[in-house]
């Protein structure tokens, strides 16, 4: 886009256009990103390291929980956020991105206008009533259409499912493993890869160990012992060094090959945990690229071994957790659920406790306010509701 905009991300795009093509008024053209960000500054080994996040929210099928849910017919789906991870020291720069976004299917909830009794309505695919050939095939160009649009966008996709194989998900999740298939079957999408984890059966209680196990059994599930994170080592990060080129810009030592798309239902409170622990995961690639660790650090960083620069781990967790209350916020009306786990590695009585807050909020948020706030939304990306 204009001025190198990426324009899925600029909010006020619509009202911009006017403006876009006079001489000499670019520097009075704003563009707004809707997001989070945040920064700490470490000392790891006596090197000082900068770290934290950027997250832009795409303007594309953008609105409220229960208003906006999957994908249109462009393939846009509803949730869409890019997170960034930035790591700085001594003047080299290495990132590392993550997408979350809605089911990119057709599907939402049950109509619950007026009943105050329903507090999660339930999940409804479109077509659910045809043959899975008629239901795969109403699904596969706007899936596709998606897919591609990621491709050009980051390269290879790497997807993370965690919703439920039984209950209610059980049938969306389903239904995106199988039209995802196809699309790789019809477009050649051997690069792309799908992996799941049931995150709700791996990680459960209050005991510490609960979670501890179950970022055991997420790295193992997207493959620690040579699959899936040994693919997402092969994506890499993207590598500024501290020299520069004939025109003065730093010298790009490594770029990222692609991204890992997480998702769960509502792209929030699961989603947040399972891309904290990823991220991890990769900070000790990034810390060791920029040359502020060693190997055996590096590992120990990426597992989460918290004798290892425990103020930065708790860095890391703190600014994760702050990311996920934010985007929870924007597009679910209340801080995420289990925030206790991804600040502490631990649930509490009072995590359990301000997650029932939670819940009574975002009750109160589908009933009274996401209407309003979605044609506020509507107004402001000028996008026509639906």
């Amino acid at each position: 886009g204009a001025g190198g905009w990426d324009e899925k991300f600029v909010w006020n795009l619509g009202w911009l256009e006017a403006f876009k093509g006079v001489q000499g008024i670019s520097p009075f053209v704003l563009p707004v990103v809707y997001g989070f960000c945040k920064f700490a500054g470490f000392t790891v080994d006596g090197v000082d390291v900068s770290m934290g996040l950027i997250a832009r929210r795409s303007r594309l099928r953008a609105g409220m929980r229960f208003c906006r849910r999957g994908v249109d017919p462009e393939g846009n789906v509803a949730n869409f956020v890019e997170t960034e991870q930035v790591v700085r020291a001594g003047g080299a720069v290495s990132s590392y991105v993550t997408v979350r976004g809605s089911i990119p299917l057709h599907w939402g909830h049950e109509d619950s206008s007026g009943d105050w009794t329903q507090i999660k309505p339930g999940l409804v695919l479109e077509k659910e009533d045809t043959t899975w050939q008629q239901l795969r095939d109403h699904n596969l160009y706007p899936l596709s259409m998606h897919f591609e649009s990621l491709k050009r966008c980051y390269g290879r996709v790497l997807v993370l499912n965690l919703v439920e194989k039984r209950g209610p998900e059980e049938a969306i999740g389903s239904a995106f493993r199988s039209v995802f298939d196809q699309y790789c079957e019809v477009a050649g999408g051997g690069e792309q890869q799908y992996f799941e984890f049931e995150f709700h059966r791996h990680v459960g209680g209050m005991s510490a160990s609960g979670w501890d196990c179950g970022q055991v059994e997420l790295l193992n599930a997207f493959g620690d012992k040579g699959g899936g994170m040994s693919e997402a080592a092969r994506c890499g990060v993207f590598l500024s060094g501290t020299g520069s080129n004939a025109e003065g810009a730093p010298t790009v030592v490594s770029e990222q090959g692609g991204v890992i798309r997480v998702n769960c239902i509502d792209c929030l409170d699961r989603t947040n945990l399972a891309q904290s622990v990823l991220a991890r995961w990769m900070l000790g690639v990034q810390l060791e690229a920029v040359g502020a660790v060693t190997p055996s650090e590096r590992d120990a960083i990426s597992h989460g071994n918290v004798n290892c620069f425990s103020l930065l781990q708790e860095g890391h967790k703190g600014i994760w957790a702050d990311h996920g209350d934010a985007v929870s916020m924007q597009y679910a009306g209340s801080q995420a659920l289990r925030s206790d786990l991804a600040r502490t590695g631990k649930r509490t009585l009072h995590g359990v406790l301000a997650d029932g807050v939670c819940s009574v909020q975002r009750y109160l948020q589908k009933n009274l306010f996401d209407s309003s706030l979605q044609d506020m939304t509507d107004m402001i990306t000028c996008i026509a509701p639906p």
